[in-house]
């Protein structure tokens, strides 16, 4: 059996599981609930801004 061949390089979608922003972060229990959820909000955005920025990511879920 003969498969094709690829010279392009592997493209990935990536999943990025993200908790409610009410019982995210639980570390961090010690903020109030509205800091500790935009807390969580910003790591979640860094992390799929910083997925997105890398050129074999075609996608975040």
């Amino acid at each position: 059996m003969v498969f094709p061949t690829s010279t392009a390089p592997p493209s990935w979608c990536l999943v990025v599981p993200v908790k409610l922003l009410a019982h995210a972060k639980t570390r961090l229990a010690g903020l109030a609930g509205a800091r500790r959820a935009e807390l969580a909000l910003a790591f979640a955005a860094d992390t799929i801004t910083a997925a997105l920025r890398c050129p074999r990511v075609v996608e975040v879920i």
